[in-house]
């Protein structure tokens, strides 16, 4: 018949190295380190994702706003003014190439059916 020999408590001698390493390692304190930091971060954005999003979203119409600004108000505007300013920088052109100061005046004041360039302005 076989014995069985009961054996007494006995330390796990792994979790002790492990351990012991830790305690000498720098990489593996950095590493610990690491983590924790990496753990308070990650429980900061759980805390406030609602504000982080709403920032986000913030710049997002802000940026879509700037860029529809542009788009729809801005750029009709100045092809509108170049459009009415077509007569007056004509004027101009024709009163540079005689010298005559009435067209220099229908340039800047305009004529009846025309903006000058004082009017667009």
């Amino acid at each position: 018949m076989a014995t069985y020999k009961k054996r007494g408590f006995k330390k796990n001698s792994s979790s002790d190295k492990v351990g012991a390493f830790e305690k000498k390692s720098t990489t593996a304190s950095v590493f610990k380190s690491l983590d924790q930091g990496s753990s308070r971060t990650q429980i900061w954005i759980q805390k406030n994702q609602n504000k982080i999003f709403g920032l986000f979203a913030l710049v997002i119409l802000i940026i879509l706003g700037i860029f529809s600004y542009t788009t729809f108000v801005l750029e009709p505007k100045e092809i509108d003014a170049y459009n009415k300013m077509f007569y007056s920088q004509k004027k101009y052109d024709e009163a540079v190439l005689i010298n005559s100061d009435s067209l220099y005046n229908i340039a800047l004041s305009g004529d009846s059916s025309n903006m000058g360039m004082l009017d667009i302005i």
